[in-house]
């Protein structure tokens, strides 16, 4: 896990060659859980002061003009401000190496780069609704290209040739001998 963790930052904007499944899947599980301690106190930070003003005064939301309730929210999204900043500051700084891991995940699975662009469908989330649905389309179909297995491509003067041809691998059966021998039966122990 670390050894996969540390060479994701070493190829940081390193967008060529491949990544092994288990190398991504490291990844995102150490990412997943450097951020999961910022989200969880961004949540009951966040609902911790919508519960303290709803048991100060329950009918408080009742009651409120239009002037009162937004300040109210911003009272509520000021307490998580600083989470936010350290959030998007992570975001950003893992951008580019999570982009060029998933490009060299794409290639090892024997797939186009190109399929990076399905993250654009993330945007769609903006939508209500049929927005979502369609985000998670994109999102599964991600997934299910992210754990393809890894496939084996032949070596050839060219690699960019090998590496996009539609022609079937050939197996070299060299190495395979076949015997015209028939096996020895053993008679002595039926005696």
């Amino acid at each position: 896990m670390f050894r996969a963790y540390k060479n994701y930052w070493l190829n940081y904007a390193n967008f060529e060659g491949k990544s092994k499944r288990a190398d991504f899947w490291w990844v995102v599980l150490c990412n997943f859980l450097i951020s999961l301690p910022f989200a969880l106190v961004g949540f009951f930070l966040f609902f911790f002061n919508i519960a303290s003003i709803v048991a100060s005064d329950p009918m408080a939301f009742e009651y409120m003009s239009n002037e009162e309730s937004v300040v109210f929210a911003f009272e509520m999204f000021s307490s998580i401000v600083p989470i936010l900043i350290i959030f998007i500051i992570w975001w950003l700084a893992t951008l580019i190496p999570n982009l060029a891991l998933e490009v060299r995940r794409y290639r090892d699975a024997g797939l186009s780069w190109a399929f990076i662009f399905l993250n654009l469908g993330a945007l769609l989330a903006f939508v209500p609704v049929i927005g979502w649905l369609v985000s998670l389309g994109f999102h599964i179909a991600r997934l299910v290209l992210l754990v393809q297995p890894s496939k084996a491509v032949h070596e050839s003067a060219d690699e960019e040739t090998s590496y996009w041809s539609t022609e079937p691998l050939q197996s070299d059966d060299s190495h395979l001998v076949e015997s015209s021998q028939s096996p020895v039966e053993d008679t002595t122990f039926g005696e």
